[in-house]
């Protein structure tokens, strides 16, 4: 598909980055199958929930645009076939095997077999901050190629000013977090449907049976009641 151009021209396309991780994920995920080594499950828990959100919106926003304006993706004059059952595939079947990975990873997590705390998925507030991390490093790593590379990777943000890149930047980073708390809650409500109970992150240490934290009012109160003794 890329015969003829540079060598690290794919690489500046989230498309093929995330392909990468993908791989690297799912063998991950395969080995941790293998090798019941805790670091392993929990890389497979923490990476799922970054990858399920980039693999979507690699989809979302494709097809949004190219269906809109094929030019503004891919323009004609760009001298490498590019058929469109690759094209589906890279940009959608990828994108709903994610989704898969989720209800199955849902599954496990009903499964009284492993219900550990590696299992859980991570925090809401991590799962959004590290999605935003990575696509401040992907706009960082596209300003970079753009050097090298004479023009960012898709050809509509090279029609757009600095201000319309930056709504769009803020935009997609909205729209990542969107399908991190769609992610998030389609996961916990599928678990929860087969029967998963409450379970506690790792890290957190859930109360005894029978026993409870009195709360910090009244807490406060006591304190106040001791001191006027």
């Amino acid at each position: 598909m890329f015969a003829g151009l540079d060598p690290y021209f794919q690489y500046q396309f989230l498309t093929m980055l995330n392909h990468i991780a993908q791989t690297i994920f799912f063998l991950v995920a395969a080995l941790s199958d293998v090798i019941p080594w805790r670091p392993l499950r929990r890389f497979t828990t923490y990476a799922y929930t970054i990858l399920l959100p980039i693999a979507s919106i690699v989809g979302i926003l494709f097809w949004s645009i190219y269906l809109y304006d094929q030019d503004l993706m891919i323009p004609k004059e760009r001298n490498f076939d590019y058929p469109m059952a690759l094209n589906k595939f890279q940009h959608g079947y990828v994108s709903l095997l994610m989704w898969v990975e989720l209800f199955l990873r849902a599954v496990r997590r009903a499964s009284p077999a492993h219900a550990r705390d590696d299992d859980i998925v991570p925090p809401l507030r991590v799962q959004m901050a590290s999605t935003a991390i990575v696509a401040i490093l992907y706009i960082g790593w596209m300003h970079v190629t753009k050097v090298w590379a004479g023009g960012f990777p898709y050809p509509f943000l090279n029609l757009l000013d600095d201000w319309g890149r930056m709504g769009f930047f803020a935009g997609s980073v909205l729209l990542v977090w969107c399908v991190v708390f769609l992610g998030d809650r389609s996961s916990n409500q599928i678990a929860r449907m087969l029967g998963a109970k409450e379970r506690h992150l790792p890290g957190l240490t859930p109360p005894a049976a029978g026993q409870h934290q009195k709360p910090k009012i009244s807490q406060k109160k006591d304190n106040q009641e001791n001191k006027l003794d």
